[in-house]
């Protein structure tokens, strides 16, 4: 509440995040606890807190530079991590020179013995022995710049008696670009893109309008209106026998036109053989977000 209150009575956002050595997420989610589900501060004071929210919520920008999308890795469950996927993105990225990679949540699976770490059967270090070995197993890419966001999955760290704020972990150790938990906003060519690990309403949109949201969690390929889950990148196969349920990860191509930004989504899958591992493009959808209308049109 400290930290609220000063940001009340200044209202500069920036300068608290030097002073008390926050990420930009942290102090984000201080301001939402107070937000929602109901604000519990004066209304003057909400209107302040929303104001501030919506000018700092977008997390980072892009234009047209190509994109790996990826979700569900499940890091620390050694039936579900397939960290022979992430070092084949790597390659991918220097060979096709992609320079950004967003990661839509669940980069751990936060279980032990089949349980969450959330259960109050596990009273030791569980939570900070296994973040730390997904640590030492998530990939660095020197010439690709990551965004993280973390899922239900990443929350059983925080939720644990240790504490453990994963995405910050990644943060401080890997150099990793920490977007927070279930949700965060960013833009494309100024179009603004909301990235989810939930199937639920979450409070933020009533706030922050956006034209497309991209959402992992569902381990799914399923391009929709204005929403693209993207599939995992991992063994949890929860649709077994669908196509859509396959493992693999997404390409996303901005073109920015007079009038319009077309994303362009390639979507990779993974074939694995004795001795050989490869991704094959099975498939792509494009949406065009109008600028003047800032409406989404599906093709």
């Amino acid at each position: 509440m400290e930290i609220i209150d000063k940001l009340l009575e200044n209202g500069d956002f920036d300068d608290l995040l030097n002073k008390y050595e926050l990420y930009k997420y942290e102090l984000l989610g201080e301001i939402s606890n107070m937000l929602f589900p109901y604000p519990i501060i004066s209304q003057e004071e909400a209107d302040l807190l929303k104001s501030i929210y919506i000018n700092k919520a977008i997390m980072f920008k892009l234009d047209t530079e190509k994109v790996m999308l990826i979700s569900d890795t499940h890091i620390g469950n050694d039936d579900f991590e397939r960290l022979d996927y992430l070092n084949y993105i790597a390659s991918f990225c220097k060979q096709y020179q992609i320079h950004y990679l967003i990661h839509a949540g669940d980069i751990g699976d936060g279980t032990k013995n089949g349980k969450p770490l959330s259960s109050p059967d596990f009273k030791g270090n569980e939570a900070l022995e296994q973040s730390q070995q997904i640590v030492e197993k998530y990939i660095v890419m020197p010439d690709v710049t990551q965004f993280v966001l973390g899922g239900n999955h990443d929350t059983r760290y925080i939720e644990h008696q240790n504490n453990v704020d994963i995405l910050k972990l990644l943060a401080d150790k890997k150099n990793i670009y920490p977007l927070g938990f279930i949700q965060a906003f960013f833009t494309i060519c100024g179009q603004v893109i909301s990235l989810e690990h939930s199937s639920n309403r979450i409070y933020e949109e009533s706030l922050i309008t956006h034209e497309l949201a991209i959402k992992g969690h569902s381990h799914l390929w399923q391009p929709q209106n204005n929403i693209l889950y993207i599939p995992t990148l991992s063994n949890y196969i929860c649709h077994k026998g669908k196509e859509e349920g396959k493992a693999g990860f997404v390409i996303m191509q901005p073109i920015q036109t007079t009038d319009n930004t077309i994303l362009q989504f390639d979507r990779y899958s993974f074939a694995d053989s004795p001795g050989f591992l490869d991704a094959t493009k099975v498939d792509e959808k494009t949406y065009s977000l109008t600028r003047k209308k800032r409406t989404i049109e599906n093709k």
